[in-house]
């Protein structure tokens, strides 16, 4: 939403969304805040206490992490577990649900930067919540992949341009694509927690 235009904030006032959660971190949000409606409520909800999912990150900083092969599947997979373990997300994730169900006026919109980690929690938990099935919610996040495909290809084209090594380039697309694997963890987590995701959503003890 950084890069909103004049066309698509009369969008968001066409379909009445009047509140927009933003899943960044402090640091995202300053380095590239959201451009909204003066009429809607951006609401600023981190659900990491550090953006493990480097989806802002630069090439510099990069090359600052492990370089090893499959650091970034690791990294991914860590993550994915810590959205739905770690009680710092669990909260965050608990005020989501609150805006939700109190929501009177108009839709909400939420994000984060690519829509399939922070988001695509955010997303699964909505979908168990009202019912829909694993196979759909799976659908839906996999379909990230499917819309950010030029953007992925431009960021992947430009490595190759610059001559990375095929390590960085395996573990970027780590970070940029889908991976069921990742929500595979996630829903594994629910179940280690609580038995089954839907018990999660019921018996999880929300701060």
């Amino acid at each position: 939403m950084n890069n909103f235009t004049n066309h698509d904030l009369r969008v968001l006032k066409r379909r009445h969304i009047n509140t927009i959660i933003d899943f960044h971190s402090l640091d995202e949000s300053l380095n590239d805040p959201d451009i909204y409606p003066e009429t809607s409520n951006d609401i600023r909800l981190t659900v990491l206490d550090q953006d493990t999912t480097y989806s802002t990150i630069t090439p510099e900083e990069f090359h600052r992490l492990s370089h090893s092969n499959g650091f970034a599947y690791k990294q991914m997979m860590n993550t994915y577990r810590r959205l739905i373990t770690d009680e710092f997300s669990q909260q965050a994730y608990r005020q989501f649900f609150d805006y939700l169900l109190n929501q009177d006026d108009g839709a909400i919109l939420f994000h984060c930067t690519k829509g399939k980690d922070r988001t695509g929690i955010a997303t699964a938990l909505f979908f168990l919540a009202v019912g829909i099935d694993k196979k759909t919610i799976f659908q839906d996040y996999l379909l990230t992949d499917t819309y950010n495909h030029e953007q992925t290809e431009v960021e992947l084209e430009r490595m190759v341009e610059r001559g990375e090594d095929d390590d960085d380039i395996d573990n970027v697309k780590h970070f940029l694509l889908t991976d069921r694997n990742y929500l595979e963890n996630a829903f594994a987590a629910m179940d280690e927690i609580a038995g089954s995701p839907q018990a999660y959503l019921k018996k999880i003890p929300w701060p």
